[in-house]
């Protein structure tokens, strides 16, 4: 498909700092205008050593699942002395982006899923049926909350499940006057959202004179899970689901949306 639909045509991306740049400037080389609001900001623990404790029993786990870039960001930083050599263990990735983030501080054999289904899709692999984890301890590499379900269907197949959180996300202080602006004069086609917990910071964050346009703008969300959460949410115009987790996912379905618009 041509980068055609995206000439002129205004997106909203919430992902967190560094990792929305690939996705900006792939959308500014199609002709479109990007503009950056991030809905979460990644912060670490305030208590640095707990995430060092959460860590310490590394040695004894057969299997580590990282959730996200920032879940190996975070763990690479906090025991870089002992990271490079888990190799032999189990590694698991949720999306692409957290595998070749794994493959870049140094690990080879990453066993993934970019299905934009996460966890439930993470689930569907051998290497996490009850074949695989019963009597096995499997450590989940992740920021402070979230789901529970990769946790909790472990535990129903009989492994032995810790949590290691190493960092925080916290809704961004961005000045009223920026979001209105937003809404207001740059008027974004369409807004990618890639979290429940972004969204919601995204309403909370937007005044109630911006907050009806919001609604009425067309979303690209990662997953069947969140349309379903941005409905029940109000919002009205259409929601298009990308097929994984990848900024080149979010990119064609960027074009599916602006070439059906173009062909209605």
């Amino acid at each position: 498909m041509s980068d055609r639909y995206l000439q002129g045509k205004s997106i909203l991306v919430t992902r967190p700092g560094g990792l929305s740049n690939y996705l900006r400037d792939s959308i500014a080389n199609a002709g479109g205008k990007a503009f950056h609001l991030p809905s979460i900001t990644i912060a670490p623990l305030e208590d640095v050593l707990a995430a060092k404790q959460s860590l310490a029993s590394l040695d004894d786990f057969d299997i580590l699942i990282f959730v996200s870039r920032n879940a190996v960001k975070y763990a690479s930083q906090t025991l870089a002395d002992k990271f490079r050599h888990i190799q032999a263990k189990t590694i698991i990735a949720i999306g692409a982006g957290t595998h070749d983030e794994l493959l870049r501080v140094g690990f080879t054999d990453v066993f993934f899923t970019d299905s934009n289904t996460g966890s439930d899709a993470l689930l569907d692999i051998d290497e996490l049926g009850s074949a695989s984890v019963a009597g096995k301890k499997v450590l989940i590499i992740r920021g402070v909350g979230g789901r529970e379900l990769l946790r909790d269907k472990l535990l129903e197949r009989g492994a032995e499940v810790q949590y290691a959180e190493l960092y925080r996300r916290i809704k961004p202080d961005v000045e009223a006057t920026k979001i209105s602006k937003i809404w207001l004069e740059e008027k974004p086609d369409v807004v990618l959202v890639t979290s429940a917990e972004g969204m919601r910071n995204l309403l909370e964050m937007t005044g109630e004179k911006e907050r009806s346009l919001f609604l009425n703008t067309r979303l690209v969300v990662i997953s069947p899970r969140l349309k379903t959460v941005a409905e029940s949410a109000g919002f009205r115009a259409e929601i298009k689901v990308a097929a994984g987790y990848s900024d080149d996912d979010f990119m064609l379905a960027l074009r599916e949306m602006f070439e059906a618009i173009e062909n209605e």
